[in-house]
């Protein structure tokens, strides 16, 4: 009898900054002052979508730029959310992206990528806390949660 031979991979998540406190998010404001400088930091006319990952008690384990669109748009591969989220050992996310127009109100393919990242994320056990909407420099911001959106 011949057997296949197959390959073993494992994968080891390091902290950065071993020892460091990690950020706590109770709030959207939490994450409004997380972000703000992350969106601040790279003033372009690209939507950035970015997922933070938390733990079970919510503090931050990473954040990763999960996509680069254009001037309106920014796709979401749900595949790669889950993937960051899971690999970090995070437990809960919370996905942001900026609109460079300012205007932080979500667009209706904004609500249907919310409503399919709730879906998704029951389905392999994850929670997503929020999904946020940053305008522009002046960090005004559109929390799907604070609105009972989520």
């Amino acid at each position: 009898m011949r057997y296949k031979t197959v390959k073993i991979m494992t994968l080891r998540v390091c902290e950065s900054n071993p020892g460091q406190k990690r950020a706590t998010v109770h709030h959207a404001g939490d994450v409004k002052e997380i972000l703000t400088g992350f969106f601040t930091s790279v003033q372009d006319d690209q939507e950035r979508l970015v997922i933070l990952n938390l733990d079970n008690k919510n503090h931050v384990l990473g954040l990763n730029v999960v996509h680069v669109g254009g001037q309106n748009y920014s796709g979401v591969d749900l595949a790669c959310v889950f993937r960051h989220v899971l690999v970090s050992g995070g437990e809960a996310f919370i996905v942001a992206h900026n609109h460079p127009g300012g205007d932080p109100n979500p667009s209706q393919e904004d609500k249907t990528t919310a409503n399919i990242l709730i879906l998704g994320a029951k389905t392999v056990g994850l929670r997503l806390l929020d999904f946020i909407i940053i305008g522009d420099e002046t960090g005004d911001m559109f929390s799907f949660c604070e609105q009972g959106l989520l």
